[in-house]
């Protein structure tokens, strides 16, 4: 955190928003492909609650706002700005007004709550973010996104002084004692994730192991035991789809440029057998961050304990690693990302040579991620490839596979961890290089010469 000496007690928070272009896939380490047309960044509005009892809502979307009783439900008014005036955040000041920031117009205004009137307009910087107000000095301080906070006279609007702090400031907020500012590194770390629940059942169990290619010699009982309902046994792998959060560098918009992400690792931890239907949930959360620096991007590892209901123990444990090609100089410390596991210098004590079934991206797809990077060969040729790539994890899966089959039917996993390296086309033929070493299992996993899985390691009970 940076600590900002103001003559007024200001707390600074600086986020960072996404530049808007199409993802391609949350878990392939695939290249992205960028829109033609950049779409306008989405901002949203905000809701204040004031002391008496009053809700004053932004809606940029209609360049509004309302003034709603709580009590009674009743919209007291519906103030209509300027067309493009785009409301944000909100603010209750002195004397019966709010003030509004107007990231369109690049400034703020001041509302009379009691009549609904706009009665003042201030331009103030090309793109205001945050908005707080300071009851002891009568004093607003606005975040713009090029770094600038300034303060003004409620009154007047009168600028009053100007800070000049990191570019792209999300918000600011008023607190007694000295100022901060919050890092998007403390952002990030601190990033809160919904709980996700899930419920799935032996049909899901099997699509999955489908999906990975079990069952693709049917008279094997190590493969069959995956796909039969009698006595059906669940994958390890599996635990990656249980509980979860979806591509949450978009979708729950931490402020990463989530077009640059690209999947670098996966860890699971198996507690105790993952059971073939269950109720589970897990609430993520960001646990490490290692970044490279301004320009090089970082490491951002996310993590989640799967819960089984009614059990307050963790079934599994997934953790994923993100290249984050677009974020790096977070304002964090510069801590370095482990080393990787090496795999020994000797042969391999196992090889496995299986084919991965044309169809392996058509099933694994129907267990969660429906990206059209794995479907469409149109969209697959826009982002360069000749035809649609397998999705990672089922890569991931088809390792797990020959990992506890070279082990033996009944060994218990308990972690597998690797890195991704290049994709896989579904109809390729994927070969496993497993080194045993007493519980531990080192491995590598190639199609001809092109290395897809490395630096791999699993332990076994």
């Amino acid at each position: 955190m940076k600590r900002i000496r103001m003559a007024s007690s200001v707390f600074l928070v600086a986020l960072v928003g996404c530049t808007d272009v199409i993802d391609l896939d949350p878990v392939d380490d695939t290249p992205p492909v960028e829109a033609r047309v950049r779409p306008k960044p989405i901002s949203g509005g905000t809701l204040m609650v004031t002391s008496d009892g009053l809700a004053v809502a932004a809606d940029p979307d209609r360049d509004r706002v309302y003034v709603v009783e709580i009590e009674g439900r009743v919209v007291r008014h519906t103030i209509a700005l300027e067309p493009a005036d785009e409301p944000g955040r909100v603010v209750a000041g002195s004397k019966g007004l709010a003030h509004v920031v107007l990231r369109g117009f690049g400034g703020v205004a001041a509302i009379d709550l009691a009549s609904g009137r706009v009665v003042a307009r201030h331009r103030l910087c090309s793109d205001p973010r945050g908005l707080a107000f300071e009851s002891e000095t009568s004093m607003l301080h606005v975040a713009c996104a090029d770094g600038t906070l300034l303060q003004l006279a409620e009154d007047s609007g009168e600028v009053l002084g100007r800070t000049t702090l990191e570019p792209d400031l999300r918000d600011v907020v008023v607190v007694r004692g000295e100022a901060e500012g919050m890092s998007r590194y403390d952002d990030l770390m601190a990033f809160e994730f919904p709980n996700v629940e899930h419920t799935y059942r032996q049909r899901d169990t099997i699509l999955y192991a489908l999906g990975v290619g079990a069952g693709w010699d049917w008279r094997d009982p190590a493969e069959l035991r995956f796909v039969y309902e009698r006595d059906l046994a669940t994958l390890p792998s599996m635990a990656v789809t249980l509980a979860y959060p979806g591509f949450w560098y978009r979708d729950l918009d931490p402020g990463l440029d989530f077009t640059r992400v690209v999947h670098a690792s996966e860890r699971i931890e198996i507690h105790r057998p993952l059971p073939a239907a269950a109720t589970v949930s897990a609430r993520p959360e960001i646990v490490a961050i290692h970044d490279r620096g301004e320009g090089r991007g970082s490491l951002i590892v996310s993590r989640r304990d799967i819960l089984e209901a009614g059990s307050s123990e963790p079934v599994a444990t997934v953790q994923q690693t993100a290249f984050c090609r677009g974020d790096g100089g977070l304002g964090g410390p510069m801590v370095p990302a482990p080393a990787p596991h090496p795999l020994p210098q000797r042969a391999p004590d196992h090889v496995a040579e299986v084919p991965v079934s044309p169809q392996a991206a058509l099933i694994y797809r129907l267990s969660g991620d429906y990206n059209p990077l794995h479907v469409d060969p149109d969209f697959a040729a826009a982002a360069g490839f000749e035809h649609p790539i397998l999705h990672g994890l089922s890569t991931y899966g088809h390792v797990c596979r020959q990992l506890v089959k070279a082990r033996s039917a009944d060994a218990f996993m308990r972690m597998m961890d690797c890195r991704f390296t290049a994709p896989v086309f579904p109809g390729d033929t994927l070969t496993t290089r497993i080194w045993f070493d007493g519980p531990v299992a080192s491995f590598q996993a190639q199609v001809g010469a092109r290395t897809v899985i490395d630096n791999g390691i699993a332990e076994f009970a």
